[in-house]
C-alpha cells in the first residue's frame, strides 16, 4: 500500500529523500541526538514496509490531513512548556533496516575524530578548557566580542596565517608543548623545567610574555612598530591573544570590507609570527645551544629574524594569489594587497619642479628591508602602494 505523508519542512523533506544516503554514510552528522535518533527510528520503520512511500510539503492549515498532526504538536509544545517529560522515542528495533555508524570508505580523519568523539563522551582535557577561557576573555576585550569554541579551533586553520604557526597554536591550546611541567616529570632533562634566567617554571606564558632574557620584548616592540606605521593602535597583548590570535579582530570599522580585512589579517600575522619565532628561539637557546650565553641570540639578531619571517609570509601570499597556478585555493589579489600595503609608505615630494617618490623605512624597518621586499611583491603584483 502506497504511503503520502503531509509536512510543512521542506528540509524535512530533504533529510528524508535526497539527503538520506548522505546522511546515514555520515551517521547524521550535524544534527542533534535527538533529531538523530527520530530520523533513524523513521527511516527504519519506513524501511520496513511494502508499498511506495511519498513525502509532501503541505502548508495550509486547513488541510484536512493536517488538523490532527497539528493538534500532535500543540500538545507536545504545551507539555515542553509545562516542563512535563516528553513522550520518549522508541529504540528502532535492531535489523538491516537500522543503519548506524558511518561508512569508512571516504571517511576523513576529522570526521572519524568527530564520530568517536560523539559517541565516547570526550571531553576536553582541563588545560585545553582553560586556555579556551582565557582565549574567549581576552579577544572580548579586543573584539567587543567573545568568539565561540567553534570560531577558536576554526581559526587554527584557514589561509589567515601559516600551518606552522597554527599547529604551534594547536599544540599550545592543548598545552602539547614540552615546557617546564613537562620537563619536571623526567630525572635526566629535570634542569630544562625551570628558566635560567628568571629562575621560574618555564611556561609557554613565560617564553612568549615574561622572561627577563627579553626576546619577547623585541618581538613585541618590533610588531607594535609595524603596526602603528599602519595607522594603528597597538592593544594590550595577553597570553589568550596570542593562542587565540587567528581569531582577533581589533578593526571594527573602515572605509571598505577589503580594507578591514586585511589589517585584521596583518595583525593575525604579526602575532602568530612573532610567538612561533619566540618558540623556536627558546628551543635553540635551551635545547640546541644547551643554556650557552656565548650563543644567545642579540636585540638586532631577534628582531632581523622576525622581519625575516614576516618577509617570508608576504612571499607566500602574493605567490598565492597567482589562480592559474592554485585555482580555487589562490587568494585574492584584494586581500593580499590590504594587508601588507600600508607596511610601503611612497611619498612623492617635489624636487626642482620634478616629482620623485622614495620608499620611506621608518623606526625598526631601517636596514632591515622588509619595505623593499614589499615594494618588489606590490611591483610584481601590478598594483600601487598606499601613498601619503
Amino acid at each position: 500500500m502506497d504511503l503520502v505523508f503531509l509536512i510543512r519542512s521542506r528540509k524535512t523533506q530533504a533529510e528524508l529523500t535526497k539527503k538520506l544516503n548522505k546522511n546515514e554514510s555520515e551517521g547524521w552528522k550535524g544534527h542533534k541526538p535527538e533529531q538523530r535518533l527520530l530520523l533513524q527510528w523513521v527511516t527504519a520503520q519506513l524501511r520496513t514496509r511494502q508499498g511506495e512511500t511519498t513525502f509532501r510539503v503541505e502548508n495550509s492549515a486547513r488541510h484536512p490531513g493536517m488538523k490532527g498532526a497539528l493538534e500532535l504538536a500543540r500538545k507536545a509544545a504545551d507539555a515542553h512548556t509545562k516542563g512535563l517529560p516528553a513522550e520518549p522515542i522508541p529504540e528502532p528495533e535492531k535489523s538491516d533496516a537500522l543503519l548506524t555508524g558511518v561508512k569508512l570508505r571516504g571517511l576523513m580523519q576529522r570526521e572519524a575524530y568527530e564520530e568517536l568523539k560523539r559517541r565516547l563522551k570526550i571531553q576536553e582535557r582541563r588545560a585545553t578548557e582553560g586556555n579556551i577561557e582565557r582565549i574567549k576573555y581576552a579577544l572580548k576585550t579586543l573584539n567587543g566580542q567573545a568568539p565561540s569554541r567553534k570560531m577558536i579551533w576554526r581559526s587554527t586553520r584557514g589561509s589567515n596565517t601559516s600551518k606552522k604557526t597554527q599547529t604551534f597554536r594547536w599544540r599550545a591550546i592543548h598545552e602539547a608543548h614540552a615546557t617546564g611541567d613537562f620537563f619536571a616529570r623526567m630525572e635526566n632533562l629535570g634542569h630544562l623545567a625551570m628558566c635560567p634566567e628568571c629562575g621560574s617554571l618555564e611556561s609557554l606564558e613565560h617564553i612568549l610574555l615574561e622572561c627577563e632574557i627579553g626576546s619577547h620584548e623585541v618581538v613585541w616592540g618590533t610588531a607594535r612598530s609595524l603596526w602603528e606605521q599602519a595607522g594603528e593602535t597597538w592593544p594590550e597583548i595577553e597570553y589568550g591573544t596570542l593562542l587565540g590570535c587567528g581569531a582577533a579582530r581589533p578593526i571594527k570599522k573602515r572605509e571598505s570590507a577589503e580594507e578591514k580585512d586585511g589589517l585584521n589579517r596583518l595583525f593575525q600575522k604579526l602575532l602568530s609570527e612573532g610567538a612561533f619565532l619566540l618558540w623556536k628561539l627558546r628551543n635553540k637557546r635551551r635545547i640546541e645551544n644547551e643554556d650557552d650565553e656565548d650563543l644567545h641570540q642579540s636585540q638586532n639578531e631577534v628582531r632581523n629574524k622576525y622581519i625575516e619571517a614576516l618577509k617570508t609570509s608576504a612571499t607566500t601570499d602574493f605567490a598565492m594569489t597567482n589562480k592559474g597556478k592554485f585555482g580555487k585555493q589562490a587568494l585574492p589579489k584584494k586581500l593580499v594587497m590590504n594587508t601588507w600595503n600600508k607596511l610601503l609608505v611612497v611619498n612623492t615630494e617635489r624636487e626642482e619642479g620634478t616629482e620623485r617618490a622614495h620608499t620611506e623605512q621608518v623606526g625598526v624597518l631601517v636596514g632591515m628591508g622588509l619595505s623593499k621586499t614589499l615594494g618588489r611583491l606590490i611591483q610584481r603584483s601590478g598594483s600601487s602602494p598606499t601613498q601619503r
